[in-house]
């Protein structure tokens, strides 16, 4: 048990200098747990077992403070030998003797551009399938409106007209009615009406002049009286009795009615609906071309990434053989004149 008795929980913290530890380092930033030139490790442990992990004040699993932690200390037993034979810390070792930090930052770089662009292509294709029903039905639909072609604006102006023609024979009936009343029923009319009384006033006003002014206002009421019959009689020779007409408006109204409720709009925003779906079109076009942008992508930062890598490699060589020659030199001093280290560097793209 690690927690003292009578206490709840244990706090350990270490302070590390990352000075000369260019692998720490390069992990912290890979990590993005980089805080200067120190790095503070902690755990905490409490009395029911339970643990907590923290680097540079940030909570992290126990897995990544123990591999931080084989970086920045060294425990040598009669087993650490063993940890050379691991190929990622015998790299390790190496890139430190050749202290190539900002090639190593370069190849970092450049290996996650191209990871991202790897990843981003993935996902591209791993949602291939839900754009390619996408745009199946988006196909299906506007096949559909573009056989019915809605019109911005057309809606509201067929039912006008529709209603109109369906009301046809009653505005004709009403109008004649009023027309009758007014002027053409020849027995019995208001225009004839007014002009007989427009001749009974005129002999009254031979007996008394003061009475004028009512000829004026009757001789105005008959001039509107006409004006009323004209415009009446003009708007029932515009009334169209077309059965033809009324059942093509009828059934491109009801084409309306169907695909908006189809399509869980209003018919007047049909038209809408329709330019947007032609919209939605165009943008899976050229989404195709996206996809092709980012192969081109991913291909452009994987060259990028190999030629930084083939550089690195021709570092790695140079300083092997250097620290080949020193090492098989120290093996001599130690009374091995046979023996020899040999450092191969591979490169694997």
């Amino acid at each position: 048990n690690m927690v003292r008795p009578g206490a709840n929980r244990a706090d350990i913290c270490a302070r590390f200098s990352l000075k000369d530890t260019p692998a720490a380092r390069l992990w912290l930033e890979e990590h993005q747990l980089d805080d200067n030139q120190e790095c503070l490790l902690r755990r905490t442990i409490n009395s029911d077992g339970r643990s907590r992990g923290f680097i540079n004040g940030t909570a992290v699993p126990l897995s990544q403070l123990r591999e931080l932690g084989t970086l920045l200390i060294q425990i040598h037993g009669q087993h650490a030998h063993q940890h050379l034979l691991e190929s990622s810390h015998q790299k390790i070792l190496l890139d430190t003797y050749a202290n190539q930090g900002l090639l190593l930052g370069e190849m970092k770089k450049a290996w996650q551009q191209w990871h991202n662009a790897c990843q981003a292509l993935a996902l591209y294709q791993q949602q291939a399938l839900e754009r390619e029903a996408r745009r199946q039905l988006v196909d299906y639909h506007l096949k559909e409106l573009g056989e019915f072609e809605p019109r911005e604006g057309e809606f509201p102006d067929i039912d006008a007209e529709y209603k109109r023609l369906a009301n046809a024979g009653q505005f004709l009936s009403l109008s004649q009615g009023t027309l009758n009343i007014l002027s053409e029923n020849d027995e019995n009319n208001i225009i004839s009406m007014l002009n007989h009384a427009r001749h009974e006033l005129s002999e009254l006003i031979s007996l008394d002049e003061s009475l004028s002014p009512l000829l004026t206002m009757l001789e105005e009421a008959a001039i509107q009286v006409d004006e009323v019959s004209n415009e009446l009689r003009h708007y029932s020779n515009r009334v169209d009795l077309d059965p033809n007409r009324l059942y093509e408006l009828e059934q491109r109204i009801s084409r309306y009615i169907s695909l908006s409720r189809k399509h869980h709009t209003t018919p007047e925003e049909l038209y809408v609906l329709y330019a947007q779906l032609q919209e939605e079109q165009q943008m899976q076009q050229e989404s195709e071309q996206h996809s092709e942008e980012l192969s081109r992508e991913a291909e452009q930062y994987y060259q990028q990434a190999l030629t930084i890598a083939q550089q690195l490699h021709m570092v790695r060589e140079h300083y092997a053989a250097e620290l080949s020659e020193l090492i098989t030199q120290s093996m001599h001093h130690l009374s091995m004149p046979h023996g020899r280290f040999t450092a191969d560097v591979i490169f694997t793209p």
